[in-house]
């Protein structure tokens, strides 16, 4: 029996004798299986407690996720969000990062409240899309910093409620 070039479907040949019952199995099989292994796969995972930045990258627990792909290629599209509050005024910056594989990708987002009262809070997000190479594991997880101009303090919090990281793998 012949198949088809790129997914490898069967298909009755000239030479093949008529068996219309084998060959609808055959190719109803054939395309259930490209279609497994294509769909798209999807996850999200929310900042597990409340956590204080501090100078160092640090991965933010509850938004680690892995995806199989069962094929050589995949593209994704991540959307990310962090609840910041500030708890200590100062002149401080929030940077939340994504990982693809253990790289930072960009755009990060980014909250610098300026030097207002404590207690000032917002919700800041980015989104970006990219490819993946190679059927296997693919991990995704979010990190997290505060920078600040030299002499200066100030502490912020990311809240749990709003923090957050969803991610759409798209096998190809």
């Amino acid at each position: 029996m012949a198949t088809t070039s790129i997914y490898g479907l069967p298909y009755q040949g000239l030479t093949d004798p008529p068996d219309g019952p084998n060959l609808s199995q055959q190719l109803a099989e054939g395309v259930e299986a490209v279609l497994v292994d294509r769909r798209p796969m999807r996850n999200s995972g929310a900042l597990s407690s409340l956590y204080t930045l501090t100078a160092s990258f640090t991965d933010l627990s509850g938004t680690s996720m892995t995806f199989n792909v069962p094929t050589s290629s995949a593209i994704y599209l991540a959307h990310w969000s962090a609840d910041c509050q500030l708890t200590t005024a100062g002149n401080v910056t929030a940077v939340i990062q994504l990982l693809v594989d253990g790289t930072a990708q960009s755009p990060q987002a980014l909250w610098n409240p300026g030097n207002v009262t404590n207690t000032a809070r917002a919700s800041v997000g980015n989104s970006t899309s990219g490819a993946l190479v190679g059927a296997g594991n693919h991990n995704f997880r979010l990190q997290a910093n505060r920078v600040f101009p030299s002499g200066t303090t100030g502490e912020i919090r990311l809240n749990n409620i709003h923090t957050q990281l969803s991610v759409l793998v798209i096998p190809l």
